[in-house]
């Protein structure tokens, strides 16, 4: 006979509900992401680089130290590209190495690593007479050889990255070989030197 009173349970187990996924949105290098969308910005606007301000204002053009222009053009010459091969191929590099870097000095003292990096070269490159450059190519390479300081500096040798220096030096020799262009090639190099031990400096600051 069943007896009354006793609660009888369910053997049946209640199923969990599924844990809802959100997928977000994580932009983990901020600065690089601006500085990207500022050159992109500039070369759609402009028609893939072929409208007058384009060059007026995103090339390396001297004309005087009392225009106000000019001083502008030291650091905004970097987030120009002379066509669109050129702009894939320049800020694809920097897309995949400078998240690196930004993550490891935090993107305030990245602001003043590419500020300074193109300020100095810009300024070199004024004082020297060439004119007429586009591109982040001295920040690139600055950008390199801090990867491979950072990684030399954890006790790892970074065959990788140093293969991507070397590719890229020797792709910039070549060019200067090829159009005698020396100086043009040569102050970007020293700017991301100088660039480089800066941000080695920032590095150690942390």
């Amino acid at each position: 006979m069943e007896q009354k009173g006793i609660l009888h349970m369910s053997t049946k187990r209640k199923r969990p509900q599924a844990t809802e996924k959100h997928i977000w949105l994580d932009c983990q290098a901020p600065v690089t992401l601006t500085v990207f969308l500022l050159a992109l910005l500039a070369f759609l606007v402009s028609g893939e680089g072929e409208a007058l301000f384009y060059r007026d204002w995103f090339s390396l053009v001297k004309t005087s130290f009392a225009d106000p222009a000019q001083y502008v053009r030291m650091f905004s010459f970097v987030l120009g590209s002379s066509g669109f091969t050129s702009f894939i191929s320049s800020w694809m590099l920097f897309l995949l190495v400078a998240p690196q870097v930004e993550e490891q000095i935090g993107p305030g003292k990245f602001i003043v690593l590419l500020a300074a990096t193109a300020g100095v070269t810009g300024f070199l490159g004024l004082l020297s007479g060439v004119t007429g450059w586009m591109g982040n190519g001295c920040l690139v390479l600055m950008l390199i050889l801090l990867t491979v300081v950072f990684s030399l500096q954890g006790g790892r040798i970074p065959v990788v990255s140093g293969l991507v220096l070397a590719l890229y030096i020797w792709q910039q020799v070549t060019f200067f070989q090829a159009t005698s262009q020396i100086m043009s090639q040569l102050i970007p190099i020293g700017g991301a030197v100088i660039g480089a031990v800066l941000g080695l400096f920032l590095h150690r600051k942390r």
